[in-house]
């Protein structure tokens, strides 16, 4: 995926994501040929660690344009990018924040679990990419440093995980083929009534977040990998399927989200208890079965 700007000065760049990196090109011949990289980033996941955990939702190239398209010249837009940068990584060396220091979370058992099960499923990921590529120097992903920020994360990173988890395939939705694989909007969906259940579930401990961000951070996870005018398609439909389901005001679809909401928090409290946790994700599998087939 790509997006070409022109700047003030008349000069063009290309941003281009590609094969896991970002490189940004000179464009020479009246925008028709890239000439020479002005400016890399070799780590497209670690490049969406770093802005998703300082604020910044939406697609890395939709962040990078918004950095680029008002700037003079290619010198202003490698000093910017590089600026930027090292201000994201500046902020990363902060102390973590730390749920089982959080004295206000002693009487918020849900809250204190899903952050210690996203702390967790960051630290086995980076283990297991280490494990996976022994060759290559990889840095841990930094912890989000504060109770916000790392309830933002918590809340999409697990719906994430619930939906991969109920899924027959046991595939990560955010790689599902969209050339191919129709199921996308009913996963998108099923994952958007996830991360409501979750949101829900906190808010009974107090704790508030912004619907309109987590929502906004969830979708871009399905663009992540492939971000084509048919993929974005599916996704849309997907949360058209979940803002149509909501709208109606039928019994049978509030049965079926009070039992989803129920049985993510057996699965969030049960959180060290493995066959606890299994007994949960089994129901919450014959949940989306439910959903799958009342939409095929």
């Amino acid at each position: 995926m790509f997006s070409q700007i022109k700047l003030n000065n008349g000069e063009r760049v290309l941003i281009s994501i590609a094969a896991n990196e970002i490189k940004i090109y000179k464009v020479v011949l009246g925008g028709l040929v890239p000439s020479k990289t002005i400016w890399s980033f070799p780590d497209l996941f670690k490049f969406l660690d770093l802005i998703q955990k300082n604020n910044y939702f939406g697609h890395p190239l939709d962040v990078l344009v918004k950095k680029v398209k008002d700037l003079d010249s290619i010198v202003q837009v490698q000093e910017e990018l590089s600026s930027f940068v090292a201000s994201l990584e500046s902020n990363q060396k902060k102390d973590f924040y730390d749920p089982l220091k959080d004295e206000s979370l002693k009487d918020k058992p849900f809250t204190r679990n899903l952050l210690l099960r996203t702390i967790k499923f960051i630290q086995d990921t980076d283990r297991d990419l280490k494990k996976r590529m022994p060759g290559i120097v990889l840095e841990d992903t930094e912890i989000d440093k504060t109770l916000e920020k790392l309830t933002i994360t918590s809340t999409v990173t697990v719906a994430n995980e619930i939906t991969r988890n109920s899924l027959s395939s046991n595939i990560d939705p955010i790689i599902l083929n969209s050339t191919t694989d129709k199921k996308i909007p009913i996963v998108v969906a099923f994952s958007l009534f996830c991360l409501i259940a979750l949101k829900t579930l906190l808010k009974e401990e107090h704790i508030e977040t912004d619907l309109k961000k987590l929502e906004e951070h969830q979708l871009s996870i399905f663009l992540l990998i492939e971000k084509t005018l048919e993929r974005a398609q599916l996704v849309v439909e997907g949360q058209k399927l979940f803002q149509s389901t909501t709208a109606k005001d039928d019994p049978k679809v509030l049965e079926w989200y009070n039992n989803l909401v129920s049985l993510i928090s057996g699965y969030i409290l049960a959180y060290g208890d493995s066959k606890k946790e299994q007994v949960a994700m089994e129901g919450i599998k014959t949940l989306f079965s439910v959903f799958e087939r009342a939409w095929e």
